[in-house]
């Protein structure tokens, strides 16, 4: 993979997560998904980001997030896969996010490049297992926005050398402050080398000493507020 295109992956990850970081962190912060132009540029060639959502053969079918959605047909029969390593046309799926470049026409993409998009996972719940590289937490939703209460679901994420730590009276929280038992929520990011692996970007402890997120005065509104936003 070329050196712009990991820099510019791994720029698209950094503002995704300061994006989130602020929803998370900032009381009563508006939605942070924002919607995205259609045409942005890129070394000169036009660029189409949005949502794949339809596939047939080597033809996509890409709506923009604009706010007057724009849906355009992308030949992607002689384009490059980049964002997870390895991957192929045969490897992309419907629901995924891209940034398409191109020959733009009207609403048609013949495609150079196709940009898997990572995308964002937050867990709210119990902290069920933690070891120097993973933790997994069970996450049990309230009824309501679809959810059954009680359905109980647990999620794992890879902790490596980027993953924050932040844990109520530690200033230099590690993986070491974390305990079974303790209440927690983690920002992930789908890692860009290793399909199925979701990267742990944030994790927030609240140990058992101390009130739950849930009740906690400094973070009940910010966290009400990207439950509403990720349709928690």
């Amino acid at each position: 993979m070329q050196p712009h295109h990991m820099k510019k992956i791994f720029s698209n990850r950094t503002i995704i997560t300061f994006l989130v970081a602020i929803a998370i962190l900032a009381c009563g912060t508006a939605a942070f998904a924002s919607s995205t132009a259609s045409h942005a540029h890129h070394a000169g060639t036009p660029d189409v980001h949005g949502t794949i959502t339809a596939i047939s053969g080597t033809t996509l079918t890409v709506t923009t997030t604009a706010k007057t959605p724009v849906v355009y047909t992308v030949d992607a029969s002689n384009a490059m896969v980049l964002g997870q390593k390895g991957a192929t046309l045969a490897d992309l799926t419907t629901g995924q996010k891209v940034s398409v470049e191109g020959t733009v026409s009207g609403t048609s993409v013949t495609a150079q490049e196709i940009i898997v998009m990572p995308s964002v996972t937050v867990a709210h719940g119990t902290l069920a297992s933690v070891s120097p590289s993973s933790i997994s937490v069970t996450v049990t939703p309230r009824a309501g926005r679809g959810h059954v209460a009680g359905m109980s679901t647990t999620r794992t994420f890879t902790i490596n050398a980027h993953t924050r730590f932040f844990v109520p009276g530690s200033k230099d929280a590690s993986v070491s402050n974390l305990t079974v038992g303790d209440q927690v929520m983690v920002l992930g990011m789908t890692d860009p080398v290793t399909a199925g692996v979701i990267d742990a970007e944030n994790i927030n402890d609240f140990p058992a000493s101390v009130k739950s997120f849930e009740t906690d005065t400094a973070h009940k509104e910010s966290i009400s507020s990207l439950k509403t936003t990720l349709g928690l």
